[in-house]
């Protein structure tokens, strides 16, 4: 509430945002592969890793859950 209103013609998402939502975002994608692959390096399959799966939508493309 310190600052003035943005101008008018200011965009409302500018490189900074852009940059911190990617950075944020490859952050949460990389521990997410991270514990993805450590959960399943082991010969076991426990009921933690079961819900780890992948599955095909009708489009085809995979998800993991």
């Amino acid at each position: 509430m310190r600052k003035p209103p943005r101008r008018k013609d200011a965009p409302i998402v500018n490189k900074r945002l852009l940059y911190r939502v990617m950075f944020s975002a490859s952050i949460i994608v990389i521990e997410t592969l991270f514990i993805y692959i450590y959960a399943l390096s082991d010969d076991r399959m426990s009921r933690r890793e079961q819900t780890m799966v992948s599955i095909r939508p009708s489009g085809g493309h995979s998800v993991l859950l």
